[in-house]
C-alpha cells in the first residue's frame, strides 16, 4: 500500500466522522494496518488510541495487527503492554500473533522470552 493511499483512506475516515457516520473497528483496523505497512508506526498507534477514546472495541484482528506492527518497529516494551491488554479483554492470540511475537523477541535478543512464547503456543 502506498503512503498516499493510506492518507486518502484517513481523509475518508475524517469525512465519515464529520458526517456523523460512526466508523467501526474494521475501518480503524484497516487504517492501522495501512499505516504500519508504510512504516508510519506513530500514526497507526494514534489511530488505536483514537479508536479506544471513541469507545470502539478493538477485536482480535486489531490486536494482532498492532502486535505485528510493533514487532516490526522493534517496540518490544509496548508489545508487552498490548499483549497483556489483549488477554485482559478475553481475546486469545492465534499462531499469527504468536509468530509475530516470537519473531519480534528474537530480533530484540530476547530468546528466552521467545522460547517461552513458543512453548505457550504449542
Amino acid at each position: 500500500m502506498q503512503s498516499g493511499k493510506v492518507l486518502d483512506a484517513e481523509r475518508v475516515l475524517r469525512e465519515m466522522i464529520c458526517q456523523r457516520i460512526v466508523p467501526d473497528n474494521v475501518v480503524y483496523t484497516t487504517l492501522i494496518h495501512g499505516f504500519y505497512k508504510v512504516g508510519n508506526y506513530e500514526a497507526a498507534y494514534m489511530l488505536f488510541d483514537e479508536m479506544r477514546s471513541q469507545e470502539i472495541s478493538p477485536d482480535f484482528i486489531t490486536f494482532t495487527t498492532l502486535v505485528c506492527g510493533l514487532c516490526q518497529s522493534r517496540n518490544i516494551s509496548e508489545v508487552d503492554k498490548l499483549f497483556q491488554e489483549m488477554f485482559n479483554r478475553g481475546l486469545e492470540p492465534d499462531e499469527v500473533t504468536y509468530t509475530a511475537l516470537i519473531d519480534g523477541y528474537c530480533k530484540a535478543g530476547e530468546i528466552k522470552v521467545a522460547f517461552s512464547l513458543h512453548n505457550e503456543m504449542v
